[in-house]
């Protein structure tokens, strides 16, 4: 028989579906009888942003309606830095799952905008392309990952997708937009260089009595494992509530 619980590990920028940044969470899930499913973002170090942000969390809902109509009864979705913000942003874009788990979230498309001023130059041609209906032409851009930094080529639709400080990946307005109110367990790391406190999301996000944010003593890259059994924990206690 199907377990009745489907977790969705979304991992971060540049990162992939085996990462051992969620090994030890994917181990502990797996023991309290989860399905794991690990999907290959575009965002991953083998896509390099080759489709829409839009179009990957309608991946992700396809994904979650097979589940269900083979007997899944709850989905959590699980993401680190970047996929935290892809989690937090399905539920605004399609708003199915039962709970999200957002570990360091990152990808922040205003700070790079204000930071970066030839990130702001690329970012008004790629809007000045979708306004002559030439979304599909190619952009060159270089993306910045915890410092280290990319040069990476795509669309211009593709990118204002996940830069457009205005557009889905912008978390404290995005979150204000969920379909569907559900508990967020949203967790940083004290020494993360991107932490910035309860009140730019989280505090934004729709009111429910099972949100919880922790701090944890983590980086970026180790907040993950060092928070794995709070999120167990979390997760079976949100299992005995709803």
């Amino acid at each position: 028989m199907i377990p009745h619980c489907l977790a969705i590990l979304i991992h971060g920028k540049w990162s992939h579906p085996n990462t051992p940044v969620l090994r030890i969470l994917e181990k502990d899930l797996k023991e309290k009888n989860y399905i794991v499913e690990k999907p290959n973002m575009p965002w991953s170090r083998t896509k390099l942003y080759d489709q829409r942000y839009e179009d990957s969390l309608q991946d992700l809902g396809g994904m979650i309606q097979k589940y269900k109509q083979e007997g899944v009864k709850k989905v959590v979705l699980i993401g680190h830095s970047l996929g935290a913000n892809a989690a937090m942003a399905y539920q605004a874009h399609v708003g199915d799952a039962d709970a999200i788990v957002a570990i360091t979230p990152g990808h922040i498309p205003s700070m790079m905008q204000e930071r970066d001023y030839i990130h702001a130059y690329i970012l008004k041609k790629a809007l000045e392309k979708i306004k002559q209906n030439e979304g599909a032409a190619i952009i060159d851009f270089i993306d910045n990952n915890g410092g280290i930094k990319k040069k990476l080529t795509t669309s211009a639709d593709i990118f204002l997708s996940y830069f457009d400080p205005s557009g889905l990946a912008h978390m404290p307005a995005t979150v204000k937009k969920f379909k569907k109110t559900i508990p967020v367990l949203y967790i940083e790391g004290a020494h993360d260089h991107i932490h910035t406190g309860p009140d730019s999301v989280f505090s934004k996000i729709p009111q429910h009595h099972l949100n919880t944010y922790i701090l944890t003593r983590g980086n970026h890259m180790t907040t993950p494992e060092i928070s794995s059994k709070q999120i167990t924990s979390w997760l079976s206690f949100l299992s005995s509530q709803l």
